[in-house]
Parts: structure tokens; C-alpha cells; sequence
């Protein structure tokens, strides 16, 4: 008997889980059909894309407004964020992030935030100075150095609009001018080969550095400027610093 009834329960438990099943199934479907439906609806295509700021520096948001509304006017806004975001990054590859909204019934609002120039970066077989945010994104090439940016000095990649740098060394770099920055020391200049030397711009002090992780650039960033302050207040103008050891080894004028 007692056997009987765990039978009648474990058929009737099953049942309960088969109905769940279905229900879920059948109500999947329907989402999945509207979801269709409203895709393939005028009602949600697309008739206006807003693209913001107004006015970007790296970029015409005419030009991201233009490609954007020539790919996806009159087309459904279901699922398009991938998309947009896609179209953007692989176009203007000095934008860094895109905000995507959707405004009802038919606008697409887009808001922009560019890479910001962090330095230059010269090679020896390329006439350009080539502009690199902090992530090592090349942003474009000038010919002449039109502000206060550091210059790096590296002959390792052949450098052009859009690439992502990924020496190693570069990237190192970039870190070190950061955290001196954080610091509060003003860089002229990074050399780049089997070390990298960096000229202070104040104080014209040459410091080397050696590969490391984050947290070790920032405290030899620190210690650098201790450094620096504590012989600035004695009146001991320092020509070198190398920082690549743990007792810092310091050469005076």
C-alpha cells in the first residue's frame, strides 16, 4: 500500500513538474512571437538617432550621426545596442565608451565619450609624432607638437590611427607617466629600449625605471617625488635617479 501511494506521488510530482515545463515553453514562445512581431513592426523602426555632445574634439558627431542613421534608419531598435556600439568603435576608434537609449516611440539617443590625449609618441622610421591616450590607443598623427603632452621614444611597431599599442615596454610607460602625474611631477619626455628613462620637465632630472607591476610604479612614483622635494629644500639640483633598485642610486650636478 505504502509503496502504491509513493507511486501515485512521485506520478503526480512528475505531472506538476511537466505543466511547469509547458507553461514555461508555451509562454516562451508567445514572448519569442511578440518579440518577432515587434521587430518586424513599423511601429518601432527607427526614424531619428540624436548623437551627443554636439561637439567633440577627435571626432565630427556629423560624421558618427551620418554612418549610424545610413546603416539603421527605418530599421527595428529591438536589440541593436551590440550593434550600434559595434558600428561606433570599429568607425571612430578614438571613441572610448557609448551610452545607448532608447527614446519612445522611434528615437535612438547615442552619447559619446572620447580617449583623451595622454601623449606623444615618436618613432625613428616615422616622420609623424603620434598622439596615444593612456591605454596605448593611437588617436592620430601631427606634425608638429602643439602642447605639453610627454613625448615617448620607442622603434619597436609601426604606429597608425587606431591601433592598440601592445609592447609590453610602452604600455609600462604609460603607467609610469600616469602615476608620476598622480604624483605630481611634470614629464618632458620617456625613452624606451632595454631601460626606460624618463626626463623630468621642472627640474630636468633624468629617473629610469624597469618593468614592473601597477602597485610598484606607484610607489617608485612616490618615492621619486620625496626624493626629489627632500634635495629640492637642501638646494641639491639631482642630474639621475635610478630608481631600478631597491636603494635608489642618485647622481648630483
Amino acid at each position: 500500500m505504502r509503496k502504491k501511494n509513493l507511486l501515485r506521488k512521485s506520478i503526480n510530482s512528475y505531472k506538476k513538474h511537466f505543466k511547469i515545463l509547458g507553461f514555461l515553453l508555451i509562454a516562451g514562445a508567445v514572448l519569442l512571437f511578440l518579440w518577432f512581431i515587434a521587430a518586424k513592426s513599423k511601429l518601432f523602426a527607427i526614424k531619428k538617432i540624436h548623437v551627443l555632445p554636439r561637439e567633440l574634439s577627435l571626432v565630427s558627431t556629423e560624421d558618427v550621426a551620418r554612418i549610424l542613421e545610413n546603416r539603421f534608419l527605418g530599421k527595428s531598435f529591438f536589440g541593436r545596442e551590440k550593434e550600434f556600439k559595434g558600428v561606433i568603435y570599429t568607425n571612430f576608434p578614438v571613441i572610448k565608451d557609448v551610452r545607448y537609449t532608447i527614446s519612445l516611440p522611434n528615437s535612438i539617443a547615442v552619447e559619446l565619450q572620447e580617449r583623451k590625449p595622454y601623449a606623444y609618441i615618436k618613432t625613428g622610421f616615422q616622420e609623424s609624432y603620434y598622439v596615444s591616450d593612456s591605454d596605448g590607443v593611437v588617436l592620430g598623427a601631427r606634425e608638429n607638437i602643439e602642447d605639453d603632452l610627454p613625448i615617448i621614444y620607442y622603434d619597436k611597431e609601426m604606429l597608425f590611427l587606431g591601433k592598440k599599442i601592445s609592447d609590453k615596454k610602452i604600455l609600462t610607460a604609460l603607467g609610469i607617466l600616469k602615476e608620476l602625474k598622480e604624483a605630481g611631477l611634470s614629464v618632458l619626455s620617456c625613452t624606451v629600449n632595454e631601460k626606460i628613462s624618463v626626463i623630468l620637465r621642472e627640474s630636468n632630472t633624468e629617473a629610469l625605471f624597469s618593468e614592473g607591476w601597477e602597485e610598484i610604479l606607484k610607489e617608485k612614483a612616490i618615492l621619486l617625488q620625496k626624493i626629489i622635494q627632500k634635495y629640492s629644500i637642501e638646494g641639491r639640483k639631482i642630474k639621475k635617479i635610478d630608481l631600478r633598485f631597491i636603494n635608489p642610486i642618485i647622481d648630483f650636478y
